[in-house]
């Protein structure tokens, strides 16, 4: 957990030093004054990835005769530091240079609650892919790699397939990308389906807790895709298929068209319990506060499957969220998250008992 956070140079701050509780802390200021860096930041070193997908050179200090940002976090057991220049991020433990996994392995992870998060059900099929691929690229740093390579691939095949519309590539070319992309999507898909397996397996737990449906209803997770994930081997002859049938439609319009950078995911809400049932996807039927309970409840399964995988407890980051959520869902959050340390940037502080409130 964090005792002590330093930031330098870092986005709007040039030295700022905060001090954290192990459990809840409320950071209390103004809009538009930085409450947002400093969760960016934290979450920089639980994570590497983004809050807000932000490029390096604007995580320095704008307009800053010092070249690089800091970030350092003091814990029980020594401190961690990242170092960010505009070309790369650089990381130490107690001051000494190390890799980005060894850091990793000393950092707790982070669940991050946003207004961006309770818009994850409305917005566009991407961000719930990332929201899946984040929460793998966490814990499995393989992943993140393997991730990476499969979109070069895809961008390598669609560029084949432009150069042999314009006549400067000839279409048995395009057989090496087909295999690379049907390898690294078996890979992809074994991931992806052990964390889908485990969404479907504790929804109705969390049900029970987060959302407030009438008990004839039931919600279910739905992972779309075109893909046969039954076995490697049913992926495999899926996607061969698709290149089979579907290799001069791709040359015309330059461009892969299904598997894991398309596939998507809805929660669907289905009446009496019953299978048989037509399924109904959430954000056509609930209200918003019922979605924002289902959200929440997702986020809470991101957060037990990154403790089960890594075996720590993980850091929550509550950024402007509290206005946006009824007395109900604040209470509901506040209730779940005793167990955490939490860190909550806001306008107003949530009077309840072992807070740590930091004005700014």
């Amino acid at each position: 957990m964090i005792k002590n956070l330093k930031l330098k140079n870092f986005r709007n701050f040039e030295d700022l030093t905060l001090d954290f509780s192990p459990r809840v802390n409320f950071i209390i200021w103004e809009n538009w004054k930085g409450k947002t860096n400093i969760l960016e930041a934290i979450n920089l070193l639980c994570s590497w990835i983004p809050i807000n997908k932000i490029p390096n050179n604007l995580l320095v200090k704008q307009n800053s005769r010092e070249k690089a940002g800091f970030i350092w976090w003091e814990f029980n057991a020594g401190n961690l530091t990242i170092s960010i220049t505009e070309n790369k991020k650089s990381f130490f433990i107690d001051k000494a240079k190390t890799t980005q996994k060894k850091f990793l392995e000393f950092s707790n992870p982070s669940v991050v609650f946003s207004p961006m998060t309770m818009n994850l059900l409305y917005n566009q099929p991407s961000d719930r892919r990332d929201f899946i691929d984040n929460i793998l690229s966490k814990i499995y740093p393989e992943y993140k790699n393997l991730k990476s390579n499969y979109d070069q691939i895809v961008k390598n095949r669609n560029k084949t397939l432009k150069n042999i519309r314009e006549n400067k590539s000839e279409k048995k070319e395009l057989n090496f990308w087909q295999n690379k992309i049907i390898d690294l999507s078996i890979k992809i898909y074994k991931y992806r389906n052990n964390f889908n397996n485990y969404i479907k397996n504790n929804l109705a737990k969390y049900n029970n807790i987060f959302t407030d449906f009438n008990k004839n209803y039931n919600i279910k997770y739905n992972y779309i895709t075109k893909v046969d994930l039954s076995s490697e081997n049913n992926i495999r002859e899926s996607i061969s298929n698709y290149f089979k049938i579907n290799r001069d439609r791709d040359i015309i319009i330059w461009r892969t068209s299904i598997w894991p950078h398309n596939d998507n995911f809805e929660i669907n809400i289905l009446e009496n319990i019953d299978e048989n049932k037509e399924e109904n996807n959430i954000i056509h039927f609930a209200s918003r506060g019922e979605i924002k309970s289902v959200i929440i409840m997702l986020k809470f399964i991101e957060l037990d499957y990154l403790e089960e995988k890594l075996g720590k407890k993980a850091i929550l980051l509550i950024d402007d969220l509290f206005s946006e959520l009824d007395a109900w869902h604040q209470d509901l959050l506040l209730n779940k998250i005793s167990n955490n340390q939490t860190i909550i940037s806001s306008i107003i502080a949530i009077d309840k008992d072992n807070n740590n409130t930091i004005k700014l």
